[in-house]
């Protein structure tokens, strides 16, 4: 047996032992694989340089190029056909060993899926010098089992998405995600999830060796070993879905009610709260670490509660109950007509806090309807106590409808609207029911959930009930000229309180609100919106819309008149000493009484600390309520992510406010 011979047999053993295993094609350049083969050959018995050598021919060439860059895997040991090197003597054992170096060296490419039976041939007969028969040896194998196929194109796609999905799970799916799910299943806050859940079990199991392996190599060659696992496509499950939104940053709530709205019958009401045990246990854990659980109680604040270096304007009444009283001779009533609103100064925000409200003796706030959403209360702490905030103060501030910030414009952005259009019409409401806008376009379009048609881009409170602070966003970035018919249709109703609704409409950077405070029945009418050259040219509300000039109650205030102020300051996060977040401008109005309980505690504003139990303290600030207090700190608060014009007279002069 010629040397030649006895390496073509060993390869073709090797080939045979891992035929049974699944065969992993590496990423090699299969023409300049072969050319790595010749190269091999140490100095003097390279097969180039021999006239008509029995190693450059088309079957050597054929079986190396398909079944030379073949590997298996076992427990992370890649395994090649040149495997066989220390049975060869030279200079074939410096070539396997050189081919099985290059091979394993590769990523890998795919599964090893061909309709061809064979590569190589083990014999060949040709003439020799002398015109006598030669037999010549080559590399050979045959394709056998799975590895054989008429369909090898559809397998390898199929199983090369698979490795792609489930490599995808791998990295991005976190372990705190997946225990969090887990923890719910058992609480059985997820509706029928522990139907689903022996398959998060089986693809930790996978998640945990992967991670635990130490270069991206052999997780590389995991994937591929590992992907012939059913739990290895638990991505593409309605649970896998799941976990991959918390993990990529979705909120817990959220990321249930996609999931609850796939498997859930649509009357399905969650019996539990979205916590666990164990996130209530770590969330307390850390109260108690900083010394914060009396913190936790809230209250309505109080003028006695505020500092004089923290206002910006307070009234001479006000001044007397506050910590830090003013000079008496800032005090004192000074008596002024009702102001003339049409003859207002227009002036900036900064300009009207820096030469305006520093002499002022009196300012009174025009209650505008359209500010009902900007309606806050200030909140303190029931004692002494730790920062619980990101600011150096324990105060914060709650709008109407129990919301950090009174913009819908903001509450849109956050649920993933277009806020930037040229037009938009935004929806919002503050309970549980299913309220659905719906527009007629100019050119007939109708535009609602059932077709959306690119423009309406977030739908609140669908299937469970979801938020109450909803909001519907319709918007267009090249608005056509004509009417837009704004229609409002209850489409689930689940709650007999806090009826109605309001509308916000921008164009062109310019807002306008219009509300209705009965309880939406069925499906109306309620504005007509006409546009002409890409700008409103006119509004027209139906009966019982009120767009800023019907005047009504809220909080015992007469609206669509002025309101005297009775103190002026900024939202504690910019109180001296701190600059924290957005800034509010908070009017505090005379005899303005929140009827409601308001929360004291948003995620918003928990120090940095407190942020990986942000779950629990949403639960915890429905739980700490502020009780009703008939002597707080309440009125209208101006947010600086909400462009808006107030009308406030100081003294008598009236000013339109720009913020």
């Amino acid at each position: 047996m010629s040397d030649f011979t006895k390496f073509s047999k060993l390869v073709h053993k090797q080939y045979n032992s891992m035929n049974t295993q699944e065969l992993y094609v590496m990423d090699i350049d299969t023409g300049l694989f072969f050319q790595e083969y010749l190269k091999s050959f140490p100095l003097g018995t390279d097969p180039q340089y021999v006239t008509k050598t029995v190693h450059n021919c088309s079957c050597c060439r054929n079986f190396i190029k398909n079944i030379g860059t073949l590997v298996t895997i076992n427990n992370g040991v890649l395994t090649s056909v040149w495997d066989c090197f220390n049975e060869l003597e030279h200079p074939y054992d410096v070539v396997a060993f050189a081919m099985s170096e290059y091979v394993k060296s590769a990523k890998i490419k795919s599964i090893f899926r061909t309709k061809e039976r064979t590569f190589g041939n083990e014999i060949t007969i040709g003439l020799g010098k002398d015109g006598t028969t030669v037999n010549y040896n080559h590399f050979y194998g045959d394709v056998i089992g799975k590895h054989n196929t008429v369909n090898a194109g559809t397998e390898k796609g199929k199983f090369e998405t698979t490795v792609q999905v489930y490599a995808r799970a791998l990295n991005e799916f976190t372990i705190e995600a997946m225990n969090e799910v887990q923890e719910l299943i058992e609480c059985k806050s997820i509706y029928r999830g522990e139907e689903h859940l022996q398959g998060l079990i089986n693809f930790r199991k996978l998640y945990l060796k992967y991670n635990a392996l130490d270069n991206d190599k052999f997780r590389e060659q995991y994937v591929w070993q590992t992907a012939t696992d059913t739990a290895c496509r638990f991505r593409n499950s309605v649970l896998g879905t799941l976990i991959s939104d918390i993990s990529t940053g979705k909120s817990v709530e959220a990321s249930v009610k996609s999931f609850e709205a796939k498997v859930a019958p649509q009357n399905y009401k969650r019996p539990t709260a979205l916590i666990t045990p164990g996130m209530v246990t770590k969330a307390m854990e850390t109260i108690e670490e900083l010394n914060l659980r009396d913190a936790l109680d809230r209250r309505f604040a109080v003028a006695s509660d505020i500092s004089v270096n923290d206002v910006l304007f307070a009234d001479s009444h006000t001044q007397l109950h506050m910590k830090d009283p003013l000079l008496n001779s800032l005090m004192g009533s000074i008596a002024v007509k009702e102001p003339d609103r049409t003859k207002a100064v227009n002036i900036s925000s900064t300009d009207f806090i820096e030469k305006i409200v520093p002499n002022s003796k009196s300012i009174k706030l025009f209650l505008e309807n359209k500010l009902e959403s900007n309606l806050v209360s200030l909140t303190a702490p029931t004692g002494d106590s730790k920062k619980l905030f990101k600011w150096d103060n324990n105060y914060a501030w709650s709008y109407n409808g129990d919301i950090a910030d009174s913009s819908i414009k903001q509450r849109v952005k956050a649920a993933g609207g277009n806020v930037s259009a040229k037009f938009r019409v935004s929806l919002s409401w503050f309970n549980y029911d299913d309220l659905d806008i719906h527009v007629y376009m100019p050119n007939g379009a109708h535009i609602y959930h059932g077709h959306k048609g690119g423009f309406l881009d977030v739908d609140m409170n669908v299937g469970d009930r979801g938020s109450r602070q909803a909001v519907e966003n319709v918007s267009w970035n090249n608005p056509i000229d004509g009417n837009y018919i704004v229609e409002i249709k209850q489409y689930h109703k689940r709650e007999n309180k806090d009826f109605g609704f309001t509308l916000e409409i921008e164009n062109n950077g310019s807002i306008q609100h219009y509300s209705y405070a009965k309880a939406v029945t069925g499906k109306k009418e309620y504005l007509c919106i006409t546009m002409r050259n890409g700008s409103i040219h006119k509004i027209t509300p139906s009966n019982g819309i009120e767009g800023g000039t019907t005047p009504k109650e809220i909080w015992g205030l007469n609206t669509e008149g002025f309101v005297e102020v009775s103190m002026m300051m900024l939202s504690p996060n910019h109180w001296v000493g701190n600059s924290v977040g957005n800034k509010h401008v908070f009017f505090m109005l005379e005899n303005c009484i929140n009827p409601n309980k308001v929360r004291g505690i948003y995620n918003e504003f928990l120090r940095s600390e407190l942020e990986p139990h942000r779950k629990t303290f949403e639960i915890l600030g429905s739980k700490t309520m502020c009780p009703n207090s008939p002597n707080q700190l309440s009125g209208i608060g101006i947010s600086s992510t909400n462009s808006s014009d107030i009308l406030l007279s100081v003294d008598g002069k009236v000013y339109n406010v720009k913020f």
